[in-house]
């Protein structure tokens, strides 16, 4: 009873303080849940004055992390600044842009979580397969790992098809019609990976 009143605790207190955040809920299943932030100013400029966290002042530098003070602040999008991302020298990474049809140079099974925001739409309008994209997603993927696809709906309906062949299960989707999709007529379809379990994986477990 009493880690059930303080789980409690916990899931109002963060759903306040995301709330201030103006995150929404894209997605909840049980106690895993997945918030999303906005993708404009429009809701921080109708926050309450005074609402905790503030908005970070315009003159600092959001990219700024060596030798400055961590500010639990809000940092809005920039109206002037470009939509792409600055060069990161630091650690010998310059950035990439990367052709989906072709394999990502990474190790197997590296990342926890993929978001694939359109990416499978633009493959489609030049001709390339959806079947090695989902295959080289899946090799980079760790098994228990997430993928979060965000695009239109008849592609989210062709993905479904292959998810049995890949192991992966549905976790949770956000349709057109709901509130926490803000850009149209996409869809946030959330995947799991889950593990490959052979006929003697079930024996040992007997």
């Amino acid at each position: 009873m009493h880690r059930m009143k303080r789980n409690l605790r916990i899931w109002r207190e963060m759903s306040d303080l995301v709330g201030r955040m103006c995150w929404k809920i894209a997605a909840k299943k049980n106690q895993t849940v997945i918030w999303q932030k906005p993708l404009t100013n429009d809701c921080y400029m109708e926050r309450e004055p005074d609402t905790r966290p503030p908005l970070c002042q315009s003159g600092e530098d959001p990219d700024a992390v060596w030798k400055v003070n961590m500010e639990s602040c809000i940092t809005p999008y920039s109206d002037h600044g470009p939509n792409t991302l600055k060069l990161i020298y630091d650690r010998g990474l310059i950035g990439s842009i990367h052709n989906w049809c072709e394999a990502f140079s990474t190790y197997p099974q590296t990342y926890d979580l993929l978001h694939a925001w359109t990416v499978f739409s633009d493959i489609e309008k030049k001709g390339w397969s959806f079947e090695d994209l989902l295959m080289e997603m899946d090799r980079i993927l760790r098994p228990t790992g997430f993928v979060i696809i965000r695009d239109k709906q008849p592609v989210i309906d062709i993905i479904k098809k292959y998810i049995p062949a890949l192991h992966w299960e549905a976790v949770a989707t956000a349709d057109s019609s709901s509130d926490s999709v803000e850009d149209g007529d996409n869809v946030v379809f959330i995947i799991q990976k889950k593990l490959w379990l052979t006929s003697e994986s079930f024996r040992d477990t007997e």
